[in-house]
């Protein structure tokens, strides 16, 4: 709201040092940077209520303009009935002098500020404000950067203008904007906008603060578009424009605001000017890293083909005419492959013009195709010709060229030669020639990148993004064939155009003519057939397009059964209830033409306007999201906004109502054919809003039968250009590129559309079939695939168990053995040891029972050699026995020899110890003797003359 803040201040002293000039139709105040520097963007200030010969507006755009090196407008966006600056002292007089002066001062602020409050509220004064910036930006490109500074009660309109489907700025600041409503901040924001407010500002409490901080910095806004609002503690309103001197804390804030300005605007308009010698660092930087670059481009080939490929079956088609070679530019060829080297294999005959900036990639081209000849064959062959040179100087006759192919090469240059180039290749293709080529999905004036790849790499990208990209082809002289955006398989996202020129091109006056006479955009008409074109032009002006009725249509579904229809030729048309100079248009051959509306085609009901129109009563209160259009004496004189108004009878009247509220248009079940030639039904519900009452009242004859008929064919336009399987698996992403075609159309009607959802895709019953088809092969494939995997790792386990069975059972019997033989060894070990303990016994036996033991000695082993032969007759086992074995005498003889050989080698020991015994004197000689230790010795040497002794007599025998 307004109070008698936005009236006190201070005027500031200072000499501004800018000029006035008309500026599309208003005076303005402009001032540029000091010291001859270039404006780095446009600046539009929109003054608080006392308007743009208020020095202290003036001195604040200077400062702006010094500050910032921007360009700064002051218009006059009040058309001279501002506030007069001598209110202020009068406001202040009033607020603080007697009680009899108050009379006197209340009439003299009255005079300065009733003219102001009649002709500059904002109903009024916005679409004037908005036609501004329209011309504005029409005059400057829709690549300026234009920035708009709103204080007060310009604010307002910086917020209103935050919303617009396409922006006419690109940043807004605010500082204690009044008027403020939730509703300004409720759609989401499409530019950044900052915001000052004062902590002590009655027209801004905290609640609506909190309110314009949840709307400009959500978190769920884009990080370009997300705002900022900065409160200054114990600032008033109107502190940004006229602090008071006095005061070095309520200046300081201001200086503070000031430079949030300035800060702000810089933060989005960051030098975006080219690079120096940006062609020469291109050319160097791809020579030194090309064969990293080739080797790193290799993951692009398989999205690179597949859009090729679309390319190639159309120019296959034009190769069977026999008409000479076809004629192929691509433009950044690289080393050759994998496109250059599929044009010349998969086209012939084909002459490719191959054209890079790199030298080295040149040079590793032409080794590559070396094959390849230099010129055109006339035996019907492939041949290329190499072009070292720049993009933007390659120079080709008019319509001699059938395809240009542009893979990651036209994103590198600069914006504004993109779109020259783009109207160098619609002359250069022959009518129905193609350009097939990539471009940036995001909208940046410049990127640079240092050692990208490579050490020595530099690399520079620019791009329009995918609106500005479609628009620009469009305006070329393109029909887009496909254009989708896919996420690379190594790099970011790009947006993939085949476009192809019209092989009649209609002329601008025929499309703008035809338009006119239609009431729609020349821009939906620059996409309709050229034959149908013709054909409406030849149709009698007095037979007009929008007039005739169409035949009557064939019964409709439940569905759209209840929904009115168009009425049979000859009856009265139903009349929409909006106004009574309304009539609803019937259909025409123009609506067939654009998309080939038939029979289906239901007008929809009146959805943003009211059924009735309101009686002028004087006293009205105007419903809230609504927007009544109040003309006096015929021309439009102002925008009721909710609450009450007074009208003036007999002279004003309500001409149209306008809801402001969020609609839901059904749109019709349609055909359309996609890009692979599919033909599809499919219908739908566009979410729309009036942003713009005026224009929806003033810009387009019926704005609902206008938007719904462009839905209708934008639908059919971005069908056709995506396969079959883009429209089933991309349906948000087709349901955006729809929204943001109808917004590009649809602004300047002052419509919007928040959003729209295809509801049914019926594809024909034979391509249902063999999706089916399709479905089921995939499934049963995936079925083999599982069932083949279960087999295979079935025999893995198998095969791993039978493995860790043998190696366990080898381990076992490894075991078994080592264990048997350690068992083995221990028991041979046993019985020698015993077989040794037990000679030594019998030996220590024998020594200690001198004669009687050797006796029984000699007697137990004769009965032994007697009993060894006495079994050899009982045991059939094959033996060695002495030949004389039947001479038993000999036999024992021989025995009892062994005998006396053991008696003797025993006496000898004995007898010698018993001499020694004799002999000696030393009677520990022979205590040592008899010891046990040589009880030992002694049986160790009858053991060993015994077994000596046996032996001899063994060997003997």
């Amino acid at each position: 709201m307004s109070c008698a803040d936005c009236y006190t201040g201070s005027v500031h002293e200072g000499k501004p040092r800018g000029k006035t000039i008309e500026l599309h139709g208003l005076q303005a105040y402009v001032t540029e940077p000091t010291g001859n520097r270039a404006p780095k963007a446009i600046i539009v200030i929109l003054p608080d209520a006392f308007g743009w010969e208020f020095v202290n507006n003036r001195l604040l755009a200077d400062h702006y303009a010094d500050k910032g090196d921007y360009k700064v407008y002051l218009p006059d966006f009040m058309l001279g009935r501002s506030t007069p600056a001598d209110v202020i002292p009068s406001m202040r007089d009033l607020i603080s002098g007697g009680l009899l002066w108050k009379p006197y001062y209340l009439c003299r602020v009255a005079v300065g500020m009733v003219p102001f409050l009649l002709t500059n509220y904002i109903g009024k004064s916005h679409p004037r404000v908005r036609l501004f910036f329209e011309r504005l930006r029409a005059a400057e490109g829709s690549d300026a950067l234009i920035a708009a500074a709103g204080f007060c009660w310009g604010g307002k309109h910086v917020l209103l203008m935050s919303h617009d489907i396409v922006p006419l700025i690109n940043a807004g600041f605010v500082g204690h904007p009044s008027f403020f409503s939730p509703s300004d901040v409720a759609a989401p924001v499409t530019v950044p906008v900052a915001a000052a407010v004062g902590s002590l500002d009655p027209t801004l409490p905290a609640a609506s603060v909190d309110v314009m901080r949840k709307g400009l910095e959500a978190e769920t806004l884009a990080e370009a578009v997300r705002g900022q609002v900065t409160v200054y503690d114990g600032c008033g309103h109107g502190f940004c424009v006229r602090a008071d001197s006095t005061y070095n804390d309520i200046t300081k804030q201001a200086l503070a605001s000031e430079d949030q300005c300035i800060a702000w605007f810089n933060g989005h308009f960051a030098d975006s000017s080219l690079p120096e010698n940006l062609k020469a660092r291109l050319k160097a930087s791809y020579d030194a890293i090309a064969p990293t670059y080739n080797a790193w481009t290799i993951g692009h080939s398989p999205m690179r083909m597949q859009y090729l490929d679309l390319l190639i079956a159309r120019l296959q088609k034009e190769t069977s005419t026999g008409v000479g070679p076809l004629r192929v530019v691509e433009l950044g060829c690289g080393a050759g492959v994998p496109v250059t080297e599929r044009l010349l294999t998969a086209l012939r005959p084909v002459h490719v013009m191959a054209n890079d900036l790199s030298s080295t990639q040149i040079r590793l081209a032409r080794t590559t195709l070396g094959d390849h000849g230099e010129t055109v064959e006339g035996g019907g062959g492939s041949s290329v010709d190499w072009l070292e040179a720049d993009m933007m100087s390659l120079a080709f006759s008019d319509a001699t060229i059938d395809a240009v192919v542009g893979f990651y090469s036209l994103i590198h240059l600069p914006r504004d030669e993109q779109t020259e180039l783009l109207g160098r290749i619609a002359r250069w293709l022959r009518p129905g020639g193609c350009l097939l080529a990539n471009f940036a999905e995001v909208a940046k004036p410049a990127i640079v990148m240092d050692r990208w790849l490579h050490d020595d790499g530099w690399m520079f990208w620019s791009g329009w993004g995918v609106n500005g990209t479609r628009a620009r082809i469009r305006e070329a002289g393109f029909d887009l064939v496909v254009a989708q955006v896919e996420q690379d398989a190594v790099d970011a996202n790009f947006f993939w155009v085949l476009a192809q020129t019209s092989t009649e091109i209609p002329s601008s006056t025929m499309v703008t003519a035809l338009a006119r006479r239609a009431a729609l955009p020349p821009s939906i008409l620059g996409r309709c057939r050229p034959a149908a074109l013709a054909q409406l032009q030849a149709r009698p002006r007095s037979a007009g397009l929008m007039t005739t009725a169409m035949p009557a249509m064939p019964a409709m579904t439940a569905t759209t059964a209840e929904r009115p229809a168009w009425p049979s030729p000859g009856q009265q048309r139903r009349a929409l209830q909006t106004s009574a100079r309304r009539q609803v248009p019937g259909p025409s051959p123009l609506l067939g033409a654009i998309g080939g509306f038939g029979s289906s085609s239901a007008i929809p009901a009146a959805y943003f306007q009211k059924p009735s129109l309101p009686a002028n009563t004087i006293i009205r209160f105007v419903p809230q999201q609504t927007a009544w259009i109040v003309e006096r004496m015929g021309k439009f004189d102002r925008i009721l906004q909710p609450g009450l108004a007074v009208l003036i009878p007999f002279l004003d009247r309500i001409a149209y109502v306008k809801s402001l509220k969020e609609i839901a248009l059904e749109i019709p079940s349609q055909s359309a054919i996609t890009a692979d030639n599919v033909t599809l039904e499919l219908d739908g519900v566009l979410y729309t809003r009036v942003f713009d009452a005026y224009k929806a009242s003033y810009g387009v004859e019926d704005a609902e039968y206008a938007i719904s008929q462009l839905a209708q064919t934008t639908m059919r336009s971005e069908i056709g250009q995506m396969t079959l399987d883009h429209v089933l698996k991309e349906r948000a992403s087709l349901n955006t590129n729809i929204t943001a075609a109808i917004n590009e159309a649809a602004q300047a009607w002052g419509v919007t559309c928040l959003r729209y959802e295809i509801r049914d895709i019926h594809a024909p019953a034979a391509v249902v079939e063999a999706m089916h088809r399709q479905v089921t092969a995939e499934r049963s494939k995936r079925a083999e695939i599982l069932e083949s995997e279960g087999q295979r790792q079935s025999a893995i386990n198998i095969a791993e168990g039978k493995k860790q069975s043998v190696i366990l059972a080898s381990e076992a019997l490894r075991s078994e053995n080592i264990n048997r033989a350690s068992g083995e060894s221990e028991a041979i070990l046993l019985r020698a040891t015993a077989t040794a303990q037990g000679i030594d016994a019998v030996a220590a036996s024998i020594a200690a029972g001198r004669d009687a033991a050797q006796s029984a000695v000699s007697l137990s082993i004769a009965e032994k050699y007697v009993d060894a032969f006495a079994r050899l007759a009982k045991e059939s086992t094959a033996v060695v026995v002495p030949g004389n074995v039947g001479d038993m005498a000999g036999l024992i003889a021989t025995a009892l020899g062994v005998y006396g050989k053991v008696g003797e080698a025993t006496r000898r020991p004995q007898e010698t110890a018993r001499a020694l015994l004799k002999t000696s004197d030393d009677t520990e000689t022979a205590r040592e003797l008899s010891s046990p230790l040589s009880q030992a010795s002694k049986s160790r040497a009858v053991r060993d003359h015994i077994v000596e002794d046996f032996d001899k007599t063994t060997q003997s025998r």
